[in-house]
């Protein structure tokens, strides 16, 4: 079977998926070229992937899928224009449900480095460090919806916040 050319829109949706699995999984430097050993590509190929130039096979997103627990559905081309109507849904949508969803998505990503943190895969104190950058995001972009509402700063939900991992 011959390659299918993807539209670049499809292509830039695997990337951003592709950049954020390899951030949980791999967070920091060097991630790309352990996903490209461990999946059998040479690293310029995952780089191809990654950064929307090309689109793997379907037998390479199953080994994809495979590595990062996912299924294998997700990295379809239609699940992946199913990805793009929803962000062009969204920027329709009011500031405040964007914000909603992006929090819950940035509550997942945390809750799945502290798992890791707590089961020894990855150090406590990258995880602190990379929560609390993440946090501060968060902050901002909370900053800014209040101000749009009239919103005190001391009344923002992080404000106080602070990290704490405890071993199980």
């Amino acid at each position: 079977m011959g390659r299918v050319s993807q539209p670049e829109a499809i292509r830039t949706a695997l990337a951003k998926k592709l950049k954020v699995l390899l951030e949980e999984r791999h967070p920091g430097r060097g991630g790309s070229r352990k996903v490209a050993e461990d999946i059998g590509v040479r690293p310029q190929q995952w780089s191809q992937w990654a950064a929307g130039n090309r689109f793997p096979l379907k037998d390479q997103r199953k080994k994809i899928a495979a590595y990062f627990g996912i299924d294998e559905a997700e990295l379809s081309p239609e699940s992946l224009e199913k990805m793009n109507e929803q962000m062009r849904d969204r920027r329709n949508q009011a500031p405040m449900v964007r914000g909603v969803s992006d929090v819950a998505q940035i509550a997942t990503i945390l809750s799945n480095m502290q798992i890791r943190a707590m089961n020894g895969e990855m150090p406590p104190e990258r995880f602190a460090a990379v929560a609390a950058e993440i946090l501060k995001f968060v902050h901002y972009a909370l900053y800014e919806v209040k101000n749009d509402l009239d919103m005190p700063p001391s009344e923002s939900p992080f404000s106080q916040s602070r990290i704490v991992l405890r071993r199980k």
